[in-house]
């Protein structure tokens, strides 16, 4: 009778370790794709309000976020993120889709296209310097396109403000999560 019980703990032993590695493994594995898909919600969450309330700049950190996806995970999540949490919240907040909403999309991803080049730099130098140079790329394309140069020119410093606030304070925490 012992050895019965012996032989069924240490059967339910040899089902049930592996069945816990495979869950954990797999806990590990899909943490990151619910932290990618959390962090695309909250992002597309901001970017639709920022357009539905027509506010001036841009606070959202769809920027901030496609250029640690880069740096984190590649170059298809930025697109995958970029689109998701950046282009679609745009179109369904009332915006429409127009040309704007492919320049800026556009705009994002070469930015992070020039990201991967720039890989010498530490993340936080290159979020700063895209960011700059995101921000009056897109000033100039938005006054060439008939917008007002002034006020081009204080979208341009707000956003580039947004912009080095997330990378001056949550780059590190967020690195720290994605790993």
């Amino acid at each position: 009778m012992q050895l019965k019980v012996n032989q069924h703990v240490f059967r339910s032993l040899l089902f049930f370790i592996p069945l816990i590695l495979l869950t954990g493994f797999l806990i590990v594995k899909t943490l990151k794709l619910w932290i990618f898909l959390g962090l695309c919600l909250v992002s597309g969450t901001i970017v639709f309000i920022n357009y539905y309330t027509k506010l001036p700049f841009d606070i959202s950190p769809v920027f901030f976020l496609s250029i640690l996806f880069t740096s984190t995970h590649g170059f298809g999540y930025t697109v995958v993120f970029a689109f998701v949490a950046g282009f679609i919240p745009s179109i369904i907040s009332g915006k429409g889709l127009d040309f704007d909403a492919f320049m800026y999309l556009g705009l994002n991803l070469l930015m992070n296209f020039l990201s991967l080049q720039l890989q010498a730099l530490n993340i936080l130098t290159r979020g700063v310097v895209l960011s700059i140079v995101y921000s009056l790329l897109a000033a100039i394309m938005s006054v060439f396109m008939g917008s007002s140069t002034s006020k081009e020119m204080l979208s341009m410093v707000l956003t580039i403000i947004v912009n080095l606030f997330y990378f001056l304070k949550l780059t590190n925490p967020l690195l720290m999560i994605l790993g």
